[in-house]
């Protein structure tokens, strides 16, 4: 499974043109709320991944949620549960959107995929 998200990874950097200081400083900064081509960026490793729903225009939560180490399960359920009323005019607004929701309501135990 790693080897997937790796070349999902690459894919989604050559797609996307972000850069890795954007992907770092929003990993780090919780006042950096992302550019435009972070939010592509994360749109693409959700669909890479499968992780987005099309005809919705959403994230799958479920299928999401299966790559999330075991002891962390609790607490991505929550942060989950704190956003499900995704926002943004594209998907590309709307998977930021997601990361965005996710920091803010758990600086602590985020993570960028």
């Amino acid at each position: 499974m790693r080897g997937a998200l790796i070349r999902g990874l690459t894919v989604c950097h050559n797609e996307t043109y972000v850069s890795e200081e954007t992907i770092v400083r929003f990993r780090d900064d919780e006042d950096f709320d992302g550019t435009p081509e972070l939010g592509c960026y994360l749109y693409c490793i959700f669909r890479e991944k499968n992780f987005w729903i099309n005809s919705r225009n959403e994230l799958h939560l479920t299928k999401a949620l299966e790559i999330v180490p075991v002891d962390f399960e609790q607490q991505a359920l929550k942060m989950g549960l704190k956003c499900l009323k995704v926002k943004g005019d594209d998907n590309c607004a709307r998977a930021l959107w997601y990361h965005n929701c996710w920091k803010k309501s758990s600086p602590a135990h985020y993570f960028l995929i």
